[in-house]
């Protein structure tokens, strides 16, 4: 009877260390996994950030853009700095942390120039002031929903959505600018007299 309990309790040990085994052998596999699909994601993300940093262009301020030769044009270049200073962050942001900064300083300065512009149109008389706020209101309506989606981002899609955000501002002040802003020039004198209260963004 000993004997046959011997037997019994033997390959109760053996079963178990089989099962122990396996476990463990299925538990490395799942970790290889984890590990291999992380490096995998890594050397995505490392050729995504290698691309962009060759596709990124700084925006240079032209003569084309100028306003008024003042207090908006300051504003403009000073927003420009800003957007090339995150463009060019772009390739190498690892999280959201080392975005939000950055962007937290564009939503105060985009906030700041857009009222002083309103104040500077309001003084100058220009007709079309509704619709240039509307315009500012759908652009930091777009602006703070990309923010709330950076701050979701991991390290993932970071990138994907660090470059988003760039080509948007990037996008916007260009076209702002170009198209909507050059619409102030006539009214430039009255403005300017304005303006001489105000002190530059940067």
């Amino acid at each position: 009877m000993s004997d046959y309990l011997f037997w019994i309790g033997a390959g109760f040990v053996t079963i178990s260390i089989v099962v122990i085994g396996l476990l463990l052998r299925a538990s490395q596999k799942k970790t290889q996994a984890k590990r291999n699909k992380a490096q995998s994601t890594a050397a995505k993300n490392a050729k995504k950030r290698s691309e962009l940093a060759k596709s990124i262009k700084k925006v240079t301020w032209q003569p084309a853009y100028c306003i008024d030769k003042g207090i908006i044009d300051n504003d403009h270049q000073y927003l420009f700095k800003l957007i090339n200073t995150f463009n060019a962050k772009v390739p190498i942001y690892q999280n959201p942390a080392q975005m939000v900064p950055l962007l937290t300083q564009l939503t105060k300065y985009m906030d700041l120039h857009f009222k002083r512009e309103i104040n500077l149109q309001k003084a100058a008389g220009f007709p079309d002031i509704n619709e240039h706020k509307l315009q500012h209101d759908e652009l930091i309506k777009k602006y703070n929903s990309l923010i709330s989606k950076a701050k979701k981002a991991n390290s993932n899609n970071v990138v994907d959505v660090a470059s988003e955000i760039g080509m948007f501002l990037q996008d916007w002040l260009l076209s702002h600018v170009l198209e909507h802003d050059i619409a102030l020039r006539p009214y430039v004198e009255r403005m300017r007299e304005h303006a001489k209260t105000m002190s530059s963004l940067g």
